[in-house]
């Protein structure tokens, strides 16, 4: 049985970086609907107080939805929370895709259109009412010009995963890495991983009409 692990890396307040090796889940089991989200939480490093649990709070709801589409895309919706003590107000929220995996039940089933730079990627989203920058890449950014209070933050992605041929199931892991910048420049992050079979059947609706897989050179 192979084993899949992921390198995470944790931006703290004072720009500082660290690593933990994190063992994701073995085996296609089909899972439910709605899923439990692995939350990757390092401790922060002893001079990193501002991002104390007791001073800032990033809560990932632990239960989310995720429909996969026929135009190679896939949709996450899920709450986020995040409480501080003295409240300061939040200037910028990163989503990035820090690892994406995508494993089709046998070789046979991908087409020959290979090209990594076409899936992996967010082809939109939304964070609370603010509509992210950076569509076509690993990363979204809400900027929040002034700075808004903390409190739930609903987001709902939309991301692209490889073609394939028609009926084959595959096995999709990924991470998003979500890094809060505050307005007294304050950085503090938390890391989500998921892991999700793909059916054979999906859906017909597409849920994002910009989505670049689907605009022929």
């Amino acid at each position: 049985m192979i084993k899949f692990f992921l390198l995470v890396i944790q931006v703290c307040c004072f720009g500082m970086l660290f690593a933990q090796v994190i063992p994701l889940k073995e085996g296609n089991s089909e899972l439910p609907g709605q899923m439990k989200a692995i939350v990757i939480d390092p401790q922060n490093p002893a001079n990193c107080e501002e991002c104390n649990p007791e001073k800032v709070k990033i809560i990932v709801s632990q239960s989310y939805s995720m429909n996969f589409y026929n135009d190679n895309s896939f949709t996450l919706a899920q709450n986020i929370s995040i409480l501080t003590n003295p409240t300061k107000p939040v200037k910028s929220i990163a989503a990035s895709l820090s690892y994406f995996e995508f494993a089709p039940e046998n070789e046979n089933c991908m087409v020959c259109n290979k090209n990594s730079n076409a899936y992996g990627n967010f082809n939109g989203g939304t964070m609370g009412a603010k509509t992210g920058t950076g569509a076509g890449t690993h990363s979204l950014l809400f900027s929040y010009n002034p700075p808004i209070l903390t409190g739930n933050f609903p987001v709902n992605f939309n991301i692209s995963f490889p073609e394939t041929v028609n009926c084959c199931v595959a096995v999709v892991r990924f991470c998003i890495r979500y890094t809060i910048t505050f307005e007294d420049c304050t950085v503090c992050s938390r890391t989500v991983c998921y892991e999700r079979k793909k059916p054979g059947i999906v859906l017909a609706e597409n849920p994002n009409g910009n989505n670049p897989q689907n605009q022929q050179p």
